[in-house]
């Protein structure tokens, strides 16, 4: 599903003080399918938690600064738990409730 395009935009950018690159994504099919697994039931020991589009994941590393990747799993892994409990972001999840 990684249909992730970048743009590298000589000139202005959108506050016109330099370049500016643009990522772009139809995230369409990645909430569509979050939302028909929050409707299934999903047991065992491993389950999808989530579904993050590319382009979701570059506004957060834009926006907090964090290349988050590169974190100690234990670290990434708290940094994406709050990240998928925040309401603001429900529909990247594939289940109900708390990750």
């Amino acid at each position: 599903m990684s249909d992730l395009r970048t743009t590298y935009r000589v000139g202005p950018s959108i506050d016109a003080s330099d370049d500016a690159v643009q990522y772009t994504q139809d995230v369409e099919p990645y909430l569509e399918e979050n939302k028909r697994l929050q409707g299934m039931e999903q047991n065992g020991f491993f389950r999808k938690v989530a579904q993050i589009p590319n382009v979701v994941t570059m506004q957060w590393m834009t926006e907090d600064g964090i290349y988050w990747p590169s974190l100690p799993k234990a670290e990434r892994g708290l940094y994406l738990r709050r990240k998928l409990n925040d309401p603001e972001y429900r529909y990247l999840k594939t289940t109900a409730g708390k990750v």
